[in-house]
């Protein structure tokens, strides 16, 4: 059964607007080892360049993006001196004039290394020169692609307007992932598709440990929100059952887009393993597990125990503590607090905090404007729907907004926050907090929240698949930035579509819904739509005994908050130009 409604109303935080177009390639984990000659004739070990970040950039003595380039990297070179950089050229027939050449015209000092055979270029994937690549002080590789968006084969911009691998290096510095990991590189194709590449078997401190640092830690840690940690070798080899059966099952990382997991992703911050990652870690985990040299370990992960958004300018927290009983089930719990805001202001960052991270499922965070009507039931929904402000689910608390993006927050604004506890097996209290950071400089651009949604459905007893569609005009000139499909228990799954011109056409598809992640997709690139832009989001209803968290297949189903009754909700974000 198909139901058919108009839906529109304003989503989610975070943004991701440096993208250039995905590329396909396999890149590894950690920078291989591997020893090369320089220019000069030396034999250079890459291992000696652990302890501080490494560019290691693909060049060519006779490519023109590659000469383009040299002064902007002889630049690069002295303004970054807590970096290694080193210069590799893949090609084998190019002369040591050509190469000394090109190094002394433009001033180059990095060491400059010779891979005439493409060895290494054939385990890095390289496709072209003018590829860079950026790992961290451990050999993790945390960016590749583009230096920066000033030149290409055929164009060239006065300026670079995207700094990509300055961006990267920022992010390695603050101890944090740089907000995109790959764009495409702008230089001359190469191939290396026939250069054979030592096979050697995965071990933990090279490979296993880079992957669960990346993609499982956040949560399994002391103090994470997972059941147990994963933080040493003993504990990740002590559960290699459990893991082998949740990855291949994709049961974990959480991640439900129907997209093909890479590290080219068009979405920001993919928790799903990779085909590559899983393929390594499925070729450990059926291997006798080895541990690696100790000296390939990457340091772990940290993780601030105080706000990631720095200290906040303003704090929210609910009044009293609420009260988490041992076991059980809880009603969503309500809380509305009167912010201390005398004057419009302009939110730049935003971040929430549970108190006892281990009993919070998810916290929603609605704006009240002194002007609502809190009185009409159906009005009160619309209003949330088009007022979220902020969001937590675990490995989701907090968002910076680019500078010159941020939220509006007027005067004498209340917060209305949504709490769903799950008891864990011991009783405990935990009094939620908003952390808010104002803009400082010039606001450029609106991040606004909308819905797509549905009040009036029913979804009929024992159906397994039931549908609800709603769909409408955007209203928005401006750019969709992230997605976060919001329904209840019976939701089974859900897809965004925009229309175009051979007619509306998938822009996340989640045919897998589960309602213990609450997930935000957030774009790499923003989509540009305009007022007469249509927009349909799908959700479908599992109501049938085969759901084993139904609370009752014989009931029912209509709109509620509460985890027993059901929400179509299709929340966007998106922000617009302010002038």
């Amino acid at each position: 059964m198909k139901i058919v409604a108009l839906a529109l109303l304003p989503v989610l935080a975070s943004l991701a607007l440096n993208a250039d177009s995905p590329r396909v390639a396999s890149s590894p984990v950690m920078l291989p080892a591997a020893k090369l000659k320089s220019l000069g004739g030396q034999l250079v070990e890459l291992s000696k360049f652990r302890g501080k970040p490494l560019v290691l950039v693909t060049t060519s003595a006779t490519c023109p993006v590659c000469k383009k380039y040299g002064p902007t990297l002889a630049k690069f070179e002295a303004a970054n001196p807590d970096v290694n950089i080193v210069y590799l050229n893949p090609t084998e027939h190019e002369s040591g004039k050509e190469m000394r050449d090109m190094a002394t015209t433009n001033g180059l000092r990095a060491p400059y290394l010779l891979d005439p055979k493409g060895s290494l270029a054939a385990q890095l994937a390289i496709r072209s020169t003018a590829e860079v690549f950026v790992f961290d002080a451990n050999m993790t590789l945390k960016y590749r692609g583009a230096f920066d968006n000033q030149y290409g084969v055929t164009t060239t911009k006065s300026e670079a307007t995207q700094t990509y691998v300055a961006d990267a290096l920022r992010a390695i510095r603050a101890g944090e992932e740089p907000a995109l990991r790959t764009t495409e590189a702008p230089g001359c194709v190469l191939d290396f598709s026939e250069v054979k590449t030592p096979e050697e078997k995965p071990v933990y401190t090279r490979e296993i440990a880079r992957i669960v640092n990346e993609k499982c830690v956040t949560c399994h840690r002391d103090g994470g929100v997972a059941p147990f940690s994963l933080t040493s070798y003993e504990a990740v080899k002590g559960r290699a059952g459990m893991i082998k059966h949740v990855i291949e099952n994709k049961i974990m990382p959480p991640w439900f887009a129907d997209d093909k997991p890479s590290l080219d992703s068009k979405w920001k911050d993919e928790k799903a393993l990779t085909e590559a990652q899983l393929a390594t870690f499925t070729k450990w985990l059926a291997s006798d597990k080895p541990k690696g040299d100790a000296a390939d370990m990457p340091a772990a992960p940290k993780f601030d125990k105080n706000w990631k958004i720095g200290k906040p300018d303003l704090l929210v927290q609910i009044p009293e503590a609420i009260a988490v009983k041992a076991d059980g089930f809880m009603d969503y719990q309500y809380r509305t607090v009167t912010a201390d805001v005398p004057e419009d202001r302009w939110i730049a960052g935003l971040e929430i905090k549970p108190t006892d991270r281990s009993v919070v499922h998810h916290v929603l965070v609605f704006l009240e404007t002194p002007n609502q009507d809190r009185k009409n039931p159906l009005l009160q929904e619309l209003q949330d729907a088009k007022s979220f402000f902020a969001g937590y689910v675990p490995g989701q608390d907090h968002v910076i907004y680019p500078t010159g993006f941020a939220k509006f927050l007027p005067k004498g604004s209340k917060f209305r926050f949504q709490i769903h506890y799950t008891p864990n097996g011991k009783a405990t209290n935990d009094q939620v907090q908003l952390g808010l950071k104002f803009a400082t400089g010039e606001v450029k651009n609106e991040v606004k929240t909308n819905a797509m949604l549905r009040f009036n459905f029913a979804i009929p007893p024992h159906a397994e698949k039931h549908e609800v569609v709603a769909e409408n005009r955007l209203g928005v000139d401006g750019y969709l930035m992230a997605f976060m499909p919001h329904m209840h228990v019976r939701g089974s799954a859900a897809r965004y579509e925009l229309e175009g011109a051979a007619g509306f056409e998938k822009v996340l598809n989640i045919p897998r819904y589960d309602f213990n992640w609450q997930l935000r997709y957030e774009l790499k690139q923003p989509i540009r739509v305009t007022p007469r832009s249509r927009m349909r989001f799908t959700a479908w209803y599992d109501n049938s005994e085969k759901n084993a968290a139904n609370p009752d297949p014989n009931a029912t189903v209509r709109w509620g908050d509460q985890t027993y009754e059901e929400m179509m909700l299709g929340y966007f974000e998106y922000y617009t130009p302010r002038s």
